[in-house]
């Protein structure tokens, strides 16, 4: 519990440090994921790095690996994911080892992303649909990656030829994507996570307990100057387990606060279940997110 507890706030933590955005360009990568995936979490990085705390999250996370990456890339492509990137989303399914697809929506170069991996002795190009497929082998995984651009500002990556061959189909035909399967998100979410549990029986998310009463669920996450606001609306298997989850949210929140030993302002959370249908919302101050993510960071660098 105290492992997971710090991981959400760290996530929440980032999202936050990106503020709210006009718009969502997260949201709009919606329509280029395939209908039928499993989850989907999408993050607005627009306005990252302009936000003041930033500064104070970077120096709390252990950032050289990353940092090393975005200076690479940026001296070869020309492409700085910060400033560049102003949101992505990933989406596939929930079981680990699953099929994974990332969307990345932002203001680039293709062809100077193109010869980035265009150089890698086993490239090659293929057409699916009338779009060029860039196919290449990742010299740290060993295993093939496929990228296209569907759209001038939007990327897709995977290492499932199917699975991108699926967001081309999906952004082609608006009734295969997945923004009309989970209808429209609020505006101004600066994340949000959907998710539908797998119809096989022996799925991770079927087998676990708690989650396992849950057929459905969308989460938004809002953030503020002081505090960040995470909203959820879930469809149980019936109002008995509606009303089991809206419990389960109540305890996660207050062992949460009481393993992470909080002193400052109280989470404000609120459950409701209606039938099988259950919302919630949690309101957390922002320094008990940072706090926390100084809390759970790697040692060496405290």
């Amino acid at each position: 519990m105290r492992q997971r507890a710090g991981f959400v706030l760290i996530l929440a933590g980032l999202v936050w440090c990106g503020a709210a955005v006009a718009g969502s360009p997260a949201g709009e990568l919606l329509g280029y994921v395939p209908g039928d995936v499993e989850m989907a979490l999408g993050i607005n990085l627009e306005s990252l790095t302009r936000h003041r705390a930033f500064d104070r999250l970077h120096h709390t996370l252990d950032t050289a690996e990353f940092d090393a990456l975005c200076e690479a890339i940026d001296a070869y492509a020309g492409v700085n994911l910060l400033r560049d990137v102003r949101g992505f989303v990933l989406a596939g399914d929930l079981e680990e080892g699953g099929k994974g697809l990332v969307l990345l929506k932002g203001t680039w170069y293709q062809e100077n992303l193109i010869g980035l991996v265009a150089s890698n002795p086993e490239y090659a190009e293929q057409m699916y649909a009338g779009i060029p497929v860039h196919v290449w082998r990742d010299e740290n995984s060993g295993k093939m990656s496929h990228a296209a651009f569907l759209a001038r500002d939007v990327l897709a990556i995977s290492e499932w030829p199917e699975l991108l061959r699926q967001a081309i189909d999906a952004s082609a035909a608006a009734s295969q994507a997945l923004a009309s399967r989970a209808g429209a998100l609020n505006a101004d979410v600066d994340a949000f996570l959907i998710a539908w549990r797998p119809s096989a029986a022996d799925s991770a998310l079927a087998q676990n307990p708690a989650l396992g009463r849950l057929r459905s669920a969308v989460i938004e996450l809002r953030a503020g100057d002081s505090d960040a606001l995470l909203s959820a609306q879930g469809q149980a298997e019936d109002a008995h387990n509606a009303q089991l989850l809206a419990d389960l949210v109540r305890g996660a929140v207050a062992m949460a606060q009481l393993h992470l030993a909080d002193a400052g302002p109280l989470w404000q959370v609120a459950t409701e279940a209606r039938g099988a249908q259950i919302e919630a919302s949690v309101r957390v101050p922002i320094e008990s997110i940072l706090a926390a993510v100084g809390e759970f960071r790697p040692a060496a660098v405290r």
